[in-house]
């Protein structure tokens, strides 16, 4: 049984003119309700402060998503969630992902093609790990560089863009997000092209 379960969702979305701040807009959810969201496929709920992939098929664009409300910035943001994953396969699965549109984050395989930005954190590949996952129109790719995580443990992921060209993944194993797990942090190199267009 693959099972997977994120808690909580804060995105915060800034845009720096040189060192100063000029924009920030705060996009908090929490799963109690499955208001705003869309479900596309199947095994997939949102209620009671949880999102919840339980057998969901594989080979199938199986997710749920929901507009932020606001352009993410090109330049910086950053966004916190916690996951627990219960099972899952090989290869990876895009447990997280901000996208350029609504379409699915791989936009390629069985999937939709699609030329959606994306950038996300995926679960899998080659083993029980996290990553960075990011697509430049039709080019979808995998950092090498990964967390290990263990199934059954709760992890408190902070996943920020930091520049037009670099993605740093934090994965800790408390809620205050002080304690980085072993293999955490990541910083990836990503194309500027990775756009909101």
């Amino acid at each position: 049984m693959k099972k997977i379960t994120l808690i909580s969702l804060l995105v915060s979305c800034m845009s720096f003119f040189g060192n100063s701040c000029f924009a920030q807009i705060p996009f908090n959810e929490n799963y109690a309700t499955n208001t705003g969201w869309t479900a596309v496929g199947a095994g997939m709920t949102v209620a009671s402060g949880v999102c919840n992939f339980n057998n969901v098929p594989d080979g199938a664009d199986n997710r749920v998503w929901r507009p932020l409300g606001a352009t993410l910035s090109n330049n910086a943001w950053t966004a916190e969630f916690e996951i627990t994953p219960n099972g899952g396969n090989i290869p990876a699965h895009e447990v997280f992902s901000l996208t350029a549109g609504n379409l699915a984050p791989f936009g390629s395989g069985p999937f939709t093609p699609n030329t959606q930005d994306n950038i996300g954190v995926a679960l899998g590949t080659t083993a029980q790990q996290l990553r960075v996952l990011f697509k430049d129109e039709n080019v979808l790719t995998g950092d090498p560089a990964t967390v290990p995580i263990i199934i059954g443990t709760t992890y408190f992921v902070r996943l920020s863009r930091l520049s037009p060209t670099d993605v740093l993944l934090e994965v800790f194993s408390d809620p205050a997000r002080t304690i980085n797990v072993p293999g955490s942090p990541i910083c990836v190199a990503i194309p500027a092209t990775i756009i909101n267009n």
